[in-house]
C-alpha cells in the first residue's frame, strides 16, 4: 500500500511540474516579449582570450557541469529573468564554461588541460579560476582588463545574483 501511495505522489508531482512548465511556456509565447531580449548570448570559454574589451564591459564566467542540478535551475530561472538579462547584456561579456570539458583551453598565454580526477575529472582552468574550490555552479568575475576579481560559488536566485554583482562592483581592483 505504501508503494502505491508513493507512486501516486510521484505521478501527481510530475504532472504538476509539467503543467507549470507548460503554463510558463504558454505565458512566454503569448506575452508578446521578443524572445531575443529575454535570452543571453553566451560565448565559449575558448572565446575568453579573444574578447575585444574595447566596450569596457567586465566578463562573467558561469562555471558549471553537465550533472549539476542547480546549474540547470540557474539556466532556467536566474539567467532568463528579464532584469538579470538586461543588466548582464549591458555590463558583461558572458562565458559558459563546463568545468569538466576535456578539450584544452588556452588563456592568458597558458594551456589548460583536462585532468583525470574522481569520476569525471576537470579542466585545469576551472581549478585555476575557482582556486581549487570545485563548487558548481560558480560565477567568476573579471574586470575590463581580464583580471580576475573574485569567484562566487553557489546557486543564485535572480535577486541574489544582482546583489552579488553589486557587491563585486564595489570591490577594490
Amino acid at each position: 500500500m505504501r508503494y502505491i501511495v508513493f507512486a501516486l505522489l510521484g505521478v501527481l508531482i510530475f504532472a504538476s511540474c509539467k503543467q507549470e512548465d507548460s503554463a510558463s511556456d504558454n505565458q512566454t509565447a503569448t506575452s508578446g516579449v521578443n524572445q531575443s531580449s529575454t535570452s543571453l548570448d553566451w560565448m565559449s570559454i575558448n572565446d575568453l582570450d579573444k574578447l575585444d574589451m574595447a566596450g569596457k564591459k567586465g566578463v562573467l564566467v558561469d562555471v558549471y557541469t553537465d550533472w549539476c542540478g542547480y546549474c540547470k535551475i540557474m539556466d532556467k530561472h536566474t539567467f532568463t529573468d528579464p532584469e538579470v538579462v538586461a543588466y548582464l547584456k549591458e555590463n558583461y561579456h558572458l562565458i559558459k564554461f563546463n568545468a569538466e570539458q576535456k578539450e584544452s583551453v588556452e588563456f592568458d598565454g597558458r594551456l589548460y588541460e583536462w585532468k583525470p580526477s574522481g569520476k569525471k575529472g576537470y579542466n585545469s582552468l576551472a581549478r585555476n579560476m575557482l582556486e581549487g574550490q570545485m563548487s558548481y555552479p560558480s560565477i567568476v568575475y573579471y574586470n575590463e582588463d581580464k583580471i580576475k576579481i573574485i569567484a562566487v560559488p553557489g546557486y543564485k536566485k535572480p535577486a541574489q545574483l544582482l546583489s552579488d554583482i553589486e557587491r563585486v562592483q564595489k570591490l577594490p581592483m
